[in-house]
């Protein structure tokens, strides 16, 4: 009966071999597995797709340091040009006050030797007349003025030191000139 069965089945239809304990095992172990590798995959293409999202965000982020970047150079390069055109201005500045110093000492007359106190308590009125009776300028303006006059440095030295130098300004440089020369034809005056 057996071989007629088996036999009946053939003729009924497709033979389906029935499934043994190990194959069926071995099924489910394919199964697990692929579940296995389905969670894996699916847990993958999360990362991935928050890797994708990470990488927008630092594309944006970098887009957004690459125009900063670029405003800063355009800024420097303003900055540079800026800063070459105030040094021009300083040094143009500086030319302009140093001139302007060297015109403001060019009627000062320094009188070194005369001793410390002797001007008294109005040293412009003691110079004036000194210059009027020890060199006896005979070209003076009408309008002769010594505007300032004072000894340098203005704390006194020590004790035993020469004398301080005496600087006068006069208020025409004419009057200067005239002083000056007047100084040279007399020689040293004591």
């Amino acid at each position: 009966m057996d071989v007629m069965s088996q036999t009946e089945h053939q003729s009924e239809g497709p033979h389906v071999p029935v499934p043994s304990a190990a194959t069926s095992q071995i099924m489910k172990a394919i199964a697990n597995c692929q579940a296995a590798f389905t969670s894996k995959i699916d847990h993958l293409q999360s990362d991935l797709s928050c890797l994708w999202h990470d990488f927008d965000k630092i594309k944006e982020r970098t887009m957004g340091v690459g125009q900063r970047v670029s405003d800063m150079e355009d800024a420097s390069r303003q900055t540079g040009a800026d800063t070459r055109r105030l040094l021009q201005q300083v040094q143009m500045l500086q030319a302009r006050a140093e001139d302007a110093e060297n015109s403001s000492r060019r009627n000062n007359i320094l009188i070194l030797g005369l001793p410390e106190c002797a001007e008294g308590s109005a040293p412009e009125a003691f110079v004036e007349q000194l210059i009027k009776d020890t060199l006896r300028p005979t070209t003076l303006s009408n309008l002769f003025v010594v505007e300032r006059a004072h000894h340098v440095p203005t704390r006194p030295l020590p004790p035993g030191s020469l004398a301080r130098p005496f600087i006068m300004r006069i208020l025409n440089y004419r009057d200067r000139d005239a002083i000056l020369l007047a100084a040279r034809q007399s020689g040293n005056i004591t």
